[in-house]
């Protein structure tokens, strides 16, 4: 009996001295999730790739956690995306196609019901960024700043033209910048 008391007593201390360190520790780990549509297994360089050199890319890999067996929930990019970043099927929450870019229309994007992981992660204490297409709705409310993103560089629609310039896309007639939070960024040479 008195040897269980010691050793209730020493992981007892351990486990406080465990939770001490996790409460004092100011640090968060960093997250990154890296989301590129249309690249195949073996077209980065930490995959074998020769023929284009991803040092970046191969760099994060080498130094983090690589997963190996993925698999997408659809195979369009917006769907795709709105799984990713909500956690859950998309099919459960309506996002079956891709969004059209259309500023106008109050409900076309990412269903304001459903909160993403950034936002997730914005409550914990997080700063959150996006960076490249967003594809889950042009109107303001469903845009990055509004979803959990701190700050946004890239696009809202689905494609874009990355060379200098403006660019007309969409049936209407829109011009499609690049855009910093609220602001179209300005840039002169590949983005």
């Amino acid at each position: 009996m008195k040897k269980f008391i010691h050793l209730s007593a020493y992981w007892a201390i351990v486990l406080w001295a465990s939770v001490i360190g996790l409460a004092q520790a100011k640090q968060k780990p960093n997250i990154v999730v890296i989301l590129a549509d249309d690249l195949g297994y073996r077209d980065v360089g930490y995959t074998g790739a020769q023929d284009i050199k991803t040092p970046n890319i191969d760099k994060l890999a080498y130094g983090g956690v690589r997963f190996n067996n993925g698999y997408v929930t659809h195979s369009y990019c917006g769907p795709s995306r709105a799984g990713l970043l909500t956690g859950r099927y998309q099919a459960r929450f309506g996002m079956e196609n891709n969004v059209s870019y259309s500023p106008d229309d109050k409900y076309m994007g990412l269903p304001l019901s459903e909160k993403t992981f950034a936002k997730r992660l914005q409550e914990v204490g997080y700063k959150t960024a996006i960076i490249g297409k967003w594809h889950l709705g042009g109107a303001p409310h469903f845009q990055p700043n509004k979803r959990g993103f701190d700050y946004f560089y890239g696009f809202l629609d689905g494609g874009h033209q990355y060379m200098p310039g403006e660019v007309h896309l969409g049936a209407d007639g829109y011009w499609l910048p690049i855009m910093r939070n609220h602001d179209v960024a300005e840039f002169d040479e590949y983005l």
